[in-house]
């Protein structure tokens, strides 16, 4: 016997969930739509350094900001290589999957002094980079399905 949803796609499932800040929301949107090209995922522990060392890639195209996923240890406590890590707004509207690379703890002071030359906190910039959640998070990413930003 049919039922009402046999019909339709099972949905895709997390092994965590991470709801989103209005910065990583818009990084999101970015990196899905292709507006940070050639970064096409969220950035591991060497292409971070290399971009915070350098402004630039690894393979020494040019990019002047780190591009990073970060989460709380309880998050991260739930996540290795491999897992899947659901990305939502803050009303619990799922926006993306991310399938997870690698994680690591940034040292958010040495990137501010290489980012911005200065670890001064009137700084917006690393006022906001110095308070973000400890785990950066590396991999790539999908549309939680279609339409979903």
């Amino acid at each position: 016997m049919a039922t009402p949803d046999s019909g339709r796609a099972a949905l895709p499932t997390a092994d965590a969930v991470h709801v989103l800040s209005e910065r990583q929301r818009c990084d999101l949107e970015l990196l899905l739509s292709g507006a940070f090209a050639p970064v096409t995922e969220f950035m591991d522990e060497p292409t971070w350094e290399s971009v915070c060392a350098h402004q630039r890639l690894p393979d020494g195209r040019l990019w002047p900001m780190p591009l990073t996923l970060e989460v709380d240890e309880a998050t991260a406590a739930h996540l290795g290589a491999g897992a899947v890590l659901r990305l939502e707004r803050n009303d619990g509207t799922p926006l993306a999957r991310m399938t997870v690379a690698s994680l690591y703890r940034p040292d958010r002071l040495w990137e501010v002094q290489h980012i911005y030359g200065s670890s001064d906190r009137r700084h917006p910039g690393v006022a906001e980079t110095l308070e973000r959640l400890p785990v950066n998070i590396a991999g790539s990413v999908v549309p939680w399905e279609d339409g979903a930003l």
